[in-house]
């Protein structure tokens, strides 16, 4: 039977696979558990709906980061050298220099009055997650960047993580930047604040302005160029 991987099965795939296995594996195991359904057409359909979301949720999260980089890059030299972005010891970033790609040296280059997002810099995966819009009056400990791959449970991802799951370094609104294995302490409370608040919490989410829809997102249209206001 073929059938549609809910979750990451060992030795049978990963979550999204369309893969063939034995019908009693199938019947007996597979679709009552909830791990998998049936690769029928019309699962199929779904399945290439809800990766084709993904795909551009994504990349309007990366174009959205991108832009963010050429604006700090714009008021802080420093933040356009694109070697902050993209950490050469990232897994990701080890596998597109193993396919031939030089590593950029900038985040946007000028033209004329406005600044543009360099190709070789947007051909990279970027290392860090941003938090778009932070307030510069903000509150001290509000999270501005954090490596990427932080989950709202407070743990980082073994696969996207660029430490996997081993932790990641915070930088926050004052400029200090810490390391955690995980945003929870020895007895799973959170670590960070709520913002604005005392109350903890380990959603990085709830530590930052605005909450999740700021997590590498903006209101305005993605472009590779804009204005110096």
């Amino acid at each position: 039977m073929i059938v549609i991987l809910k979750k990451d099965i060992k030795g049978t795939g990963k979550a999204g696979d369309v893969v063939k296995v034995s019908d009693g594996y199938a019947r007996n195991m597979l679709l009552p558990k909830g791990y998998a359904v049936e690769a029928t057409d019309g699962n199929i359909r779904s399945l290439e709906k809800q990766k084709a979301v993904q795909a551009q949720k994504e990349a309007d999260e990366k174009a959205a980061a991108e832009k963010l980089a050429a604006e700090l890059a714009e008021k802080n030299k420093d933040m356009n050298d694109a070697a902050f972005w993209i950490l050469d010891f990232d897994l990701q970033v080890m596998e597109k220099l193993a396919e031939g790609a030089s590593m950029p040296l900038t985040v946007a280059n000028r033209t004329g009055n406005n600044m543009r997002v360099n190709p070789e810099f947007k051909a990279f995966p970027i290392s860090w997650e941003v938090a778009n819009k932070a307030d510069p009056n903000g509150p001290s400990n509000a999270p501005l960047v954090w490596t990427r791959g932080l989950k709202p449970s407070g743990e980082w991802d073994k696969n996207d993580g660029v430490f996997k799951d081993e932790g990641g370094h915070i930088a926050f609104q004052d400029a200090h930047v810490e390391w955690y294995p995980s945003l929870r302490d020895e007895n799973r409370v959170g670590l960070l604040r709520k913002y604005g608040e005392t109350e903890r919490t380990f959603n990085i989410s709830q530590a930052i302005r605005g909450g999740t829809q700021n997590i590498l997102k903006s209101d305005v249209g993605l472009s590779d160029e804009y204005e110096d206001e």
